[in-house]
């Protein structure tokens, strides 16, 4: 689970995974911080559920939030660079008059370096947010489909098509597409399990008895 809060002050108490040890488990929280040796019981793992889930659901109301963040951050990288194109060419023109010894090409590469390091910049924080953007949605669709996936079992053809990770995930979970399993299963995943589920519905047939 990725870190989808605009309080950064709660970083240090934010869980983004658990990390399966075997007979223990650890957690690892937003600022980098890993506790370990966790028992692997029940209301150990239903403690770290409930809060992963209130992140999620806290997190789909913050959508709009990084959209404009995004939008914020490809408008300044672009006015950056435009605006940069332009200092290149007038900066130019002040160093080679002051200093004959300057020549252009000197100029537009050095001022050229820190533009396209500003640029680069500005691309990661949209990338940076555009991955947070996808992960609201996941959690949206999740939420979406959650009477089907809660009934996941009454669909014999549900998984079929569908990564071996998540069939596994499925069949070892009561909960499989809890927050807390966030990481093991995509997007794409779910709208494959929607797709065969529709399908399901719509032709209500009844598989064959095990003789």
């Amino acid at each position: 689970m990725q870190y989808l809060s605009k309080n950064k002050e709660d970083k240090h108490k934010y869980i983004v995974s658990v990390i399966d040890n075997g007979d223990t488990f650890s957690i690892k929280f937003a600022d980098g911080t890993i506790y370990d040796g966790y028992a692997k019981t029940e209301e150990n793992l239903n403690t770290v559920s409930d809060v992963m889930e209130v992140q999620a659901e806290e997190a789909t109301e913050l959508e709009g939030y990084y959209k404009g963040q995004v939008a914020l951050n490809a408008i300044v990288t672009a006015a950056g660079t435009t605006a940069g194109a332009y200092a290149v060419k007038e900066l130019g023109t002040v160093l080679c008059s002051a200093f004959p010894s300057v020549s252009p090409e000197q100029v537009v590469t050095a001022t050229g370096i820190t533009i396209g390091a500003g640029t680069l910049i500005g691309l990661k924080h949209i990338m940076v947010n555009a991955r947070k953007i996808a992960e609201i949605k996941k959690f949206k669709l999740r939420d979406s489909m959650r009477e089907d996936l809660d009934r996941i079992e009454e669909y014999p053809h549900a998984l079929t098509g569908v990564r071996s990770r998540v069939q596994e995930l499925v069949n070892s979970f009561a909960n499989p597409f809890s927050a807390i399993n966030s990481e093991s299963y995509t997007t794409k995943d779910l709208i494959k399990i929607s797709q065969n589920v529709e399908r399901e519905k719509v032709y209500q047939l009844k598989p064959a008895k095990s003789k």
